[in-house]
This record gives structure tokens, C-alpha cells and sequence, in this order.
């Protein structure tokens, strides 16, 4: 790093600055340095018009779907006219996000929705689930989305977690209904 580049402050929450101290020290860098590369990635990122807010799941889905997945990653199934196939699409995603640390099983399924709904449309959050709505979302779209979502279900089932599937005029809401257990 250049001794003569003039250094600004930079403020942040306690919570954040812990959080951003470890990973540096993890990753064996000085915080300065660290954080000075993050921000510049992060300032890349958002220059070429990618919202962070937005990807940030999808980052994290592909992230540990390469770290724990030793195959060939597509978006639809082998064999896409097959509802089944669709099914066990979402069945296998959600037995991969099942595991993810710090993360509870309504936010796993939360995160795959939005995983799916940057490359169909928009997701409104809403009470208890959320809703994906796009002009993409045709009749047989819709079909292979909420089988995936069933397919998720399937094995959220063991963890009693059911999903509430509305399909609707270009859209699929979907309300994550938890029984008392605390997931």
C-alpha cells in the first residue's frame, strides 16, 4: 500500500467493526487493508449497476452450493418436462441450505426465493413468506416454480415447516407456516 495515499475516517457500528476486524485477521490482512479492498469490490460491483442488497443471497446460495456441490450447477432440471424433476430441484437445493450456519430454516427458504426471483422477476417480502411476481411468470413457469417450491417442502416437512403455495396472475406467494418447535 502506497505510504503517501491521505486517509479518511470511516465510521461504523461496534457489531460491524468486530465482525470486520475478525475476518481480517482470518484472512491474514490488517484491517486497513482489508477493509479498503472489500470496499473497493464492493464499490466495483455497484459501478457496473449490480445492487449488492439484491445479490447478496444469491452470492451466498452459489457460494455454498460450489463449496459443498461436486457437479455441474444449472438453474432448471436434467430433464425440464418432467414435474418431478422440478421437484427434486427444489428438494436438493433446500437439503443444501438446510445446513447453512447462522441461518435459520425460514430464512434458507427465503433465500432460496430470492435466489429464484432474480432471474424470474421481483420478491416482495411479506408477513410469514413472500411473493415473486414477474411478466416471465407464464402458466408453465409458474407450474415449475411451485413444484420446486414443493420439492423444498418435501424436506422441510421433516423439520415441521409447511409451505403455503397461492399461485396467482404472474405470480406465486408463498407464507412459511412453522409448528412451535423454535427452528
Amino acid at each position: 500500500m502506497e505510504q503517501n495515499k491521505k486517509r479518511h475516517p470511516c465510521f461504523m457500528d461496534e457489531g460491524v467493526y468486530e465482525r470486520l476486524a475478525e475476518l481480517a485477521r482470518y484472512n491474514g490482512n490488517r484491517l486497513y487493508e482489508y477493509t479498503n479492498e472489500l470496499l473497493s469490490d464492493a464499490i466495483q460491483i455497484e459501478e457496473q449497476g449490480i445492487s449488492l442488497r439484491n445479490i447478496k443471497d444469491l452470492v451466498i446460495i452459489l457460494g455454498k452450493i460450489t463449496q459443498n456441490y461436486k457437479g455441474h450447477f444449472m438453474i432448471s432440471p436434467v430433464n425440464e418436462n418432467s414435474i418431478e424433476s422440478w421437484k427434486d430441484l427444489g428438494a436438493s437445493l433446500m437439503t443444501i441450505m438446510r445446513f447453512v450456519p447462522g441461518q435459520s430454516l425460514k430464512e434458507s427458504v427465503i433465500s432460496l426465493a430470492s435466489f429464484f426471483a432474480v432471474f424470474l422477476g421481483e420478491m416482495k417480502a411479506e408477513e410469514n413468506g413472500f411473493q415473486i411476481i414477474s411478466p416471465f411468470l407464464n402458466e408453465e413457469n409458474i407450474e415449475k416454480l411451485v413444484n420446486i417450491f414443493k420439492g423444498m417442502e418435501e424436506v422441510l416437512t421433516k423439520d415441521g415447516i409447511k409451505l403455503e403455495i397461492k399461485m396467482g396472475n404472474r405470480s406465486v406467494r408463498i407464507r412459511v407456516i412453522e409448528d412451535k418447535k423454535d427452528l
